[in-house]
């Protein structure tokens, strides 16, 4: 509400608390307070007169003035009058007003009636508002509505207002410890729950609480909230209370059902709302299956663990010298030695010296590459000095680059089994045609034996392997083919093929691993050896016996021995990933000491050529005999000795100074225009001299163009840019502007120089860096410009980058934030409503002074509105001609690069005849001027041009418009 309504009507107001809300809800774009029956007696508020672009000192002498239809309102105040005035507000009406420059502005309005004292005395209040304006604001809230409300992820709305009061009075009553104090008082937290309210949710979040409708989540929030939301709660309070804008927490929530959600629970402060709370959001994200995931790996992590603790196996893991790394239990039990000895020790120090040798074979060629794995059978002196039989099954772990890293072994202790085997060896000798003792003996040490006889092919096994396989004597075949049928396929010709190289005498042992069906369909794990135990006169073999032994436990820690081999060798990979990490960092800091290294030289080459000057030079002016025109003359050169060491002494402190990171921002208004013409000023001669164009684009009015930002340093940036532009730039030209994008402000200096090739574009934006050594060398410097240039534009909250191409170039670009000033954004708001430019007017001139000149003039006639196109040549001026239908007049230069004034104006003329043409030209005379019409031009101005004449020229040859 207007905070200086008119006396009478603020009475009224604080009566009539349905006015007041009336005025509240209804003044957007006005408000007119009014005697029905003597229109003279009205206050108007100031967005009334502003709307209609009036101010204190140009009101209209008649309140009617104001009204497009005059008869419309009398007609309206009409009907008022002559309805109930026991009644309040009014429906709304379209009504049109009439702005001071003419136009018309459809507002919508509506009418409150105040009764005075006597039933006769009335007021009427009418409040307006811009149907462009509610229509953009009712658009802007249903595309926010249908973003909330169809948004992925659950979603809460709420007002915190209430709670933020609540904390306020804590502050006020000196408390600091805020977490102490919540979690102390819990009767404190459950009663700023009941004040938080709830504005909105969306369908994301009742759905993730399984609710049919927001009402029914609504009504059942008592359901949904569990001890750790209360957590999360007062962890929300800690953070209102902290100041914090946002925060993140963990918790536990229910669905309507009682089933709970892990959840990451997202609270944030809504812009413009930190100080009252007003407006809040929570986000929800359901996490339950991440934290089931976790669970699981830790669960996996702990069995794997204890499955290794516990297993039968001894386990352990040695390095590539043969030394204990880790080992478990059983390995303790099987060794003597605790874990903390056996690190002392090697795997040769408990190895029987008389399998010595055998053990450092096997080992080397693990180590070596030569064998993927070994089984060895030998013999360890455990702590007390007991001799033990071991049979160990070991392999090489390696890292993601498959280099070595350890060796793991699984131990067996066959001390008994090298017993029972000694055993079954003595009774096989001892009793051979025994066969029934024999298979007593062989079933009392419960290991599986057969017998085959290589020529009848029947394959003999004892009871304890059969029944150990679900089967009775009754349901087996005493075949070979019965027991091959039921070796897996993958194993079958690898078991045959050892089997026949070993009978025909082409290997020494028959060894093998393989899996065989139980009687239930699961496959068993078995290590099968065997020997020839009868042979016939001739040696040819005619029995083969062996054992079987079940090793299925073996080979389930050896599949999780691999797979924590696999894991071991992705730890590998990423240290080795860390490892390139590190060693790009020290390449980086290599190459910046060797930048620094450069920097010191060129300092010191930069610093030592200007002092050469100024002391050389010096001495000769303090020679009484020399000259006093080359004093003058050796005066200019120290002078430009001086200023070139200042600049480098600058660059220095500057760099040093941004290095503090403490540089203040001095943010104040300046127009944009007036700065880069201030730049063109400062360049425009150092360009002239190398005989290169500069050029500039301004596409914002000074209005527009007037920001807030620090224009010290904005020049610092451009300044360098322009510099190095004019430095590198020996042909071509050099264009300096501006354009704005979205709501960034995008400055740009352009030039037609050396280019920059694409693998250094990012490069010379370092500290101490130039594109090669070669351009300290032919065009000097200290590569520190483009690094200053960096780091303001950075500390003006943007950012620089460029464009370039090798040979072809270079554009640079500042981005900064567009701040329009507070003032420049109110006049703006009114030149919205005076509309677009009436007239477009091309200017085709090469001479960015003479342009500047003509654009100044254009922009101070107050007479009309004109919107500007430059063109740099004749050539251009005719493709914009072509591209633009709207151009109203055109002002030709005559002497221009590419293509003539008076070529351009011919062409143009030929595809446009009406379109006005006017000559300006420095050269005045009668021929000048007469191969000018010749040419098709309308009119013909001389330079220096004269104002008065130029607006009577322009204004003849415009066509006649109305805004």
């Amino acid at each position: 509400m207007e905070p200086y309504l008119k006396d009478e009507l603020f009475e009224f107001v604080k009566k009539d608390q349905q006015l007041f809300d009336f005025i509240h809800e209804n003044t957007k774009d006005g408000l007119l307070y009014l005697n029905p029956l003597n229109y003279s007696e009205y206050w108007a508020n100031a967005d009334f007169w502003k709307n209609l672009g009036y101010t204190d000192n140009s009101l209209p002498s008649d309140l009617l003035d104001c009204f497009s239809d005059k008869e419309q309102f009398n007609s309206i105040v009409s009907k008022f009058l002559d309805s109930d005035v026991s009644s309040q507000a009014v429906d709304s009406q379209k009504i049109s007003l009439k702005h001071k420059n003419g136009s018309n502005i459809c507002f919508q309005c509506k009418y409150y009636n105040i009764e005075g004292d006597t039933a006769q005395y009335i007021r009427l209040v009418i409040a307006f508002q811009n149907e462009q304006t509610d229509n953009a604001l009712q658009e802007s809230k249903k595309r926010y509505k249908s973003l909330f409300k169809n948004a992925p992820i659950p979603l809460w709305e709420e007002d915190f207002s209430e709670i933020k009061k609540q904390i306020d009075t804590l502050k006020l009553e000196k408390i600091e410890d805020f977490r102490t104090f919540f979690y102390s008082n819990p009767e404190f937290v459950a009663k700023c729950a009941q004040l938080i309210q709830i504005i909105d949710v969306n369908d994301a979040a009742i759905q993730l609480h399984e609710a049919n409708s927001k009402e029914e989540l609504l009504q059942g929030l008592d359901l949904i909230f569990t001890p750790k939301s209360y957590d999360a709660f007062t962890e929300e309070l800690i953070a209102i209370a902290e100041g914090k804008r946002e925060c993140s927490f963990e918790s536990v929530v229910k669905t309507l059902e009682g089933k709970e959600i892990d959840i990451q629970l997202n609270w944030s402060i809504v812009p413009g709302y930190k100080k009252s709370l007003e407006r809040i959001y929570i986000s929800t994200s359901d996490i339950t299956n991440l934290k089931l995931a976790e669970t699981k790996i830790r669960e996996s992590e702990q069995k794997l663990r204890l499955t290794i603790d516990n297993s039968p196996l001894g386990v352990a893991t040695v390095d590539l010298n043969g030394k204990f790394i880790t080992s478990n239990k059983t390995f303790e039990d099987i060794t003597g030695y605790p874990t903390s000895e056996l690190k002392k020790l090697t795997l040769f120090d408990i190895t029987h010296s008389s399998d010595h040798s055998k053990n450092q074979n096997v080992f080397k060629k693990l180590i070596s590459g030569q064998e993927d794995s070994f089984t060895i059978e030998k013999r360890y002196i455990r702590k007390d000095g007991e001799l033990i039989h071991v049979r160990i099954h070991a392999g090489l772990v390696h890292d993601s680059k498959n280099h070595p890293q350890f060796a793991l072994a699984f131990i067996d202790d066959i001390t008994s089994q090298k017993q029972s085997e000694t055993k079954l060896k003595k009774l096989y000798s001892d009793l051979k045609e025994n066969k029934k003792r024999l298979n007593i003996a062989i079933e009392g040490a419960k290991i599986g034996t057969w017998e085959l006889n290589l020529k009848s092919q029947v394959l003999i096994t004892n009871e304890y392997w059969i029944n150990s396989l679900g089967y009775t004597i009754d349901e087996i075949e005493e075949t070979l083919d019965w027991w091959l049928a039921i070796i897996h396929p993958e194993d079958l010709p690898i078991c045959k093929r050892k089997l026949i190289q070993y009978v025909n005498g082409r290997s020494n042992i028959y060894d093998v691993e393989m899996r065989v069906k139980n009687k239930f369909g699961k496959w068993i794990w078995i290590q099968n050896k065997a020997q020839i135990t009868q042979r016939n006169k001739d040696g040819f073999p005619l029995k083969v016996s062996g054992v079987h032994i079940n090793i299925c436990e073996r080979k389930e820690y050896e599949n999780s021995i691999k797979q924590k081999n696999k894991e071991y060798q992705e730890v590998n990979f990423q240290l080795s990933k860390a490892n390139r990490q590190l060693e790009i960092a020290k390449e980086k800091a290599e190459e910046s000491n060797r930048l620094k290294s450069e920097f010191l030289h060129n300092m010191s080459h930069e610093i030592r050529t200007p002092m050469n000057g100024i002391m050389g030079f010096s001495r000769l002016i303090g020679d009484p005999e020399t000259a006093p025109e080359k004093i003058k003359y050796y005066t200019s050169i120290i002078q430009n000795s001086s200023n070139q060491l200042l600049r480098i002494i600058d660059d220095i402190l500057e760099i040093s100074i941004l290095e503090t990171k403490q540089q203040p921002l001095i943010n104040k208004p300046f127009c944009l225009n007036d700065f880069i013409m201030e730049l063109f000023a400062i360049f425009d001669l150092k360009a002239k001299e190398k005989k290169i164009p500069l050029y500039i684009n301004k596409n914002l009015s000074d209005i527009e163009s007037t920001i807030i930002s620090d224009k010290n340093k904005l020049n610092k940036v451009i300044s360098n840019l322009i510099e190095n532009a004019l430095k590198f730039t020996n042909n071509g030209y050099i264009e300096i502007g501006y354009y704005l994008k979205e709501k960034d402000l995008i400055l740009y200096v352009k030039d037609t120089g050396i280019g920059i090739s694409k693998e250094n574009k990012e490069r010379i934006f370092d500290r101490f860096s130039q594109e090669h050594k070669g351009i300290a060398q032919s065009h000097g410097g200290l590569g520190l410009g483009l690094s200053i240039a960096k780091e303001n534009a950075q500390l003006l909250g943007g950012r620089i980058s460029v464009e370039s191409e090798k040979g072809k170039g270079a554009t640079f670009f500042v981005t900064i934030p567009y701040n329009l000033a507070e003032n420049a954004v109110n006049i703006l708001a009114n030149q919205e409503l005076i509309g677009n430019h009436l007239y477009t007017i091309l200017i085709a001139e090469d001479e960015e002074t003479n342009y500047l000149f003509i654009q100044t003039l254009l922009e101070n006639d107050l007479s009309s509105n004109y919107q500007i196109i430059h063109a740099k040549n004749g050539k251009d001026a005719l493709e914009i001609c072509k591209a633009n239908k709207e151009i109203d007049l055109v002002l030709m230069d005559i002497k221009m690069p590419e293509m003539s004034g008076y070529e351009a104006t011919k062409q143009i003329k030929m595809l446009y005849p009406r379109l006005p043409i006017i000559v300006q030209t420095a050269y005045s005379s009668k021929a000048d001027s007469d191969e000018a019409y010749k040419m098709g031009c309308d009119d013909f101005i001389s330079k220096p041009i004269d104002r008065d004449i130029f607006y009577e020229i322009i204004n003849k040859h415009l066509p006649i418009k109305t805004p």
